[in-house]
């Protein structure tokens, strides 16, 4: 197998922040027919992750995980003829390293913590330790083991249950760099076809070990137990365990899941927010692993090994063919020769040619003749005079300078002489001579016939003799020319003689070299001017630039072409330049709030309308808020112009605190709206800090007087509220906060 030139080192594509880890120097090494090698060099312990596609916009597909067991070079295979089918083709592999690290493990795509939180923003020292329990929303640990102590310290167990719809970021307790997981996180875990989980043992402390079944990383969940909502007492420690997630299932419950060692499925659930459980955090960015990623193209082409050629030349020929070079050669033989050469995939080729060489053994054969009493001597022939008149044959063997065998062969025919007679016979007028044939005849004066004879020898060098009868004619031939032509309207046709600008048929006579009449009949056709007229139409600001025309301005222009017959042709251009129309919206009201509907007009010069409501009038009525648009046209000019009616929104201002103490001032807690009048629902809920409602209203109307069950609240107490509002458009808003109460 021999290793070719496919190499790649690849510039790697950098993502995240500053690098510790790097992949130094990546190449793919291809080795024909099929063999593909990895090769990495990594500075410390990392993850390699290889994916593959034939095409980018595609979905990559995982190849391997390979794991680098320290630092240092790694060489691995990744495609071999053995165990893979070779697709020709464009391959793209993406390489990405991960950094390995204590604290997270990548299972299913999420990087999970691998221990519990301990005090609120401190891991456990180790996988198997239970950490702290906290209830949910709240940044309070408590201990796991008895008693009850708390983190802060001095904290007094209660039943709490958070208002809020998600966990707070200021009241998460997981490390920097790390929150709490959502539903979607939390059932990556539970998917049984990339995760397996077993139940089992971590340093005497029981619980579940979850593994990636791509990568083989794993993660333990101890199973520590819980604490009650009513008094924090803790429950089936080293038995079961739940963990919570961010998202709340409704006011008073949350997400988590539940690690029981007695059952080996895993399943979200949700519990009061008022139980103690467990927090195992997720990275809130997997760029805070710092990853490199490469991706490289490979083409894997077909490859020919051996190629073998059968050719043959002639003795004294050479051979420079298929990047052969063979000097001539001069005796007949057989040759072997070799190239050793890269085909166009840069692979191995090997091309093996078998010459043979071989002579020209030729005949040839001449055809020839002599007349009596001649000798021959061509083509080395020597063939004495011949007396008679015969047919000889003759035969040459020869050897050419190559040793070849050539043989010539003669057919000799030997001729009597012919004495041949030509007999000729033409005519010439009066005033002519005649100098045609060899013969040399003065001007002949008058209508006569005279007989000449030529004595001559033909190229056999036999007599030959050439008989002209001559005929002096004097009557004259008259000749007739007939000529067909046309011109261009307004030219004079003036050929030949004539002076004509119209179109007929003409007549002219002349005399001939002979002094014989000749007529001349010409036809004549006058081609008129083509015109060609052009209305069109711009808009202002633009210019016509057709038909060899460049034109801004409204007016009659002409051009003056030559047609297809060479004849002028004129071009005439009617342009019209329309104007770019004036437009803009107004309103007929600007109290859309109250009445639900307004009339808009486009105000505007144009001549036709289009809104973006499919209406063509220049005036419509809407009733929704939202942007219109009205385009005016002049011909086919347009301009747009555009109108924003905004919602009917209601504006809401909700106090922080107020003063219920007899002075008449800031005595009751109501929240202030704007256009409260075209509210479809009011609800209005405030709940102690033991969530417990004290107050409620469905009457905006009506607001809090400080009283619970008739009776005072009690002074600087911080209570929470809920405020649900549905608008005129039927679209809900939720808001919630708190108010603190000051007599």
């Amino acid at each position: 197998m021999k290793k070719q030139t496919l190499i790649f080192f690849c510039m790697l594509a950098i993502s995240g922040s500053v690098l510790s880890q790097t992949m130094n120097n990546v190449r793919l090494e291809y080795f024909c027919p099929c063999q593909i090698k990895l090769t990495y060099n990594l500075s410390s312990q990392t993850d390699i992750i290889l994916y593959y596609t034939s095409d980018t916009t595609s979905i990559w597909l995982p190849a391997d995980t390979f794991k680098a067991r320290g630092a240092g070079i790694n060489i691995v295979d990744i495609w071999d003829c053995s165990n893979s089918t070779v697709t020709y083709g464009d391959v793209y592999f993406k390489l990405k390293t991960v950094q390995k690290s204590p604290l997270c493990v990548l299972i299913n795509g999420v990087y999970w913590a691998t221990r519990n939180v301990n005090t609120p923003g401190i891991f456990a020292l180790n996988p198997e330790d239970a950490g702290m329990y906290y209830q949910w929303d709240k940044n309070i640990g408590w201990s796991a083991a008895n008693p009850l102590t708390s983190s802060p310290t001095f904290q007094t167990w209660a039943p709490f249950v958070s208002p809020n719809t998600t966990w707070l970021p200021i009241n998460d307790p997981s490390p920097p760099g790390y929150r709490l997981p959502d539903t979607t996180e939390a059932k990556s875990l539970m998917n049984t076809a990339y995760v397996s989980r077993v139940n089992t043992t971590l340093n005497g402390k029981r619980g579940a070990l979850f593994t990636d079944i791509a990568t083989g990383d794993s993660i333990f969940f101890p199973a520590p137990g819980f604490r009650l909502t009513s008094d924090g007492n803790l429950e089936l420690p080293n038995v079961s365990s739940s963990y919570w997630t961010s998202i709340p299932y409704n006011s008073t419950a949350a997400y988590d899941f539940e690690i029981y060692i007695y059952n080996t499925g895993t399943r979200l659930s949700w519990s009061n927010k008022a139980y103690g459980y467990n927090v195992r955090p997720v990275l809130a960015s997997n760029t805070s692993l710092l990853y490199d990623s490469v991706i490289i193209k490979l083409t894997l082409n077909p490859v020919y090994d051996t190629t073998y050629l059968s050719d043959t030349i002639f003795v004294g020929t050479n051979y420079t063919q298929n990047g052969f070079t063979i000097p001539a050669q001069n005796l007949e033989t057989r040759l072997s020769d070799t190239l050793h050469l890269q085909n166009q995939y840069l692979c191995d080729s090997t091309v093996i040619l078998d010459l043979t060489v071989i002579c020209i053994n030729d005949t040839v054969s001449i055809y020839d003749s002599i007349f009596v009493g001649n000798d021959y001597n061509k083509y080395g022939f020597t063939i004495p005079v011949q007396n008679a008149a015969t047919t000889i044959a003759d035969t040459l063997h020869l050897q050419s300078q190559y040793a070849c065998d050539s043989t010539v062969i003669l057919d000799l025919v030997v001729k009597n002489c012919t004495n041949d007679t030509v007999y000729l016979a033409d005519s010439i007028f009066v005033g002519e001579d005649y100098l045609k044939n060899g013969f040399t005849i003065p001007v002949q004066n008058e209508k006569t016939m005279i007989l000449d004879t030529l004595h001559l020898q033909n190229q056999y060098a036999c007599d030959s003799t050439v008989i002209l009868n001559l005929k002096v004619i004097s009557v004259c031939v008259n000749d007739t020319l007939y000529i067909t032509d046309s011109i261009c309207e307004g030219e004079t046709y003036t050929e030949n003689g004539f002076n004509e600008f119209e179109s007929g048929t003409y007549y002219d006579t002349l005399q001939n070299l002979n002094g014989c009449d000749s007529l001349i009949i010409l036809n004549l056709s006058v081609m008129e001017k083509d015109t060609f007229p052009i209305f069109a139409a711009i808009c202002q600001g633009d210019t016509y630039q057709k038909n060899g025309f460049n034109c801004n301005e409204s007016g009659t222009y002409v051009r003056e072409l030559q047609n297809c017959l060479g004849c002028d042709s004129l071009v005439i251009l009617d342009l019209t330049v329309n104007p770019i129309p004036d437009i803009k919206i107004v309103s007929s009201s600007d109290d859309f709030c109250q009445q639900h509907f307004i009339e808009l007009k486009a105000v505007s010069n144009g001549n036709s309308f289009l809104w973006n409501t499919g209406e063509q009038t220049n005036e419509i009525t809407v009733t929704q808020s939202g942007v219109y648009t009205a385009t005016a046209f002049i011909g086919d000019c347009q301009k747009t112009a555009s109108y924003t009616l905004e919602d009917c929104a209601c504006i809401v201002y909700i106090p922080t605190g107020f003063t219920p103490n007899g002075d008449g001032l800031n005595e009751v807690f109501k929240p202030i709206i704007s256009n409260a009048e075209t509210l479809q629902e009011y609800k209005l809920f405030i709940y102690d800090r033991w969530g417990n409602v004290v107050f409620q209203s469905f009457d905006y109307a009506a607001g809090w007087d400080g009283n619970i069950s008739g009776k005072p609240a009690q002074h600087n107490t911080v209570y929470s509220y809920i405020l649900i509002i549905k608008d005129l458009t039927n679209k809900t808003f939720e808001y919630t906060g708190h108010i603190t109460i000051v007599r």
